[in-house]
């Protein structure tokens, strides 16, 4: 089954939140992860720990280098895609 863009950004939405406190409605495509949602470098590896056991995939190291929330859901869409 397919993930919908608006249900990737509301699981990640909730991972900001739980990991950073980011408010829900704070977490849109354009929201920054540092400068807008406060995240950090140790709670983007928490990110990327938390993405990888959510869908059972290998993250590589290029999502670090991701700016916006959008920018990370377009990056987990291919790597979702790739993995069907």
């Amino acid at each position: 089954m397919a993930i919908t863009e608006a249900s990737l950004l509301e699981e990640l939405g909730a991972m900001l939140h739980h990991i950073a406190g980011a408010e829900p409605g704070a977490v849109t495509r354009d929201a920054d992860l540092r400068l807008d949602l406060g995240i950090d470098s140790l709670s983007l590896v928490e990110l990327l720990l938390a993405v990888e056991t959510h869908y059972g995939i290998t993250v590589p190291d290029e999502m670090g280098q991701v700016h916006s929330v959008g920018e990370a859901a377009d990056f987990l869409t291919c790597l979702l895609e790739a993995r069907r």
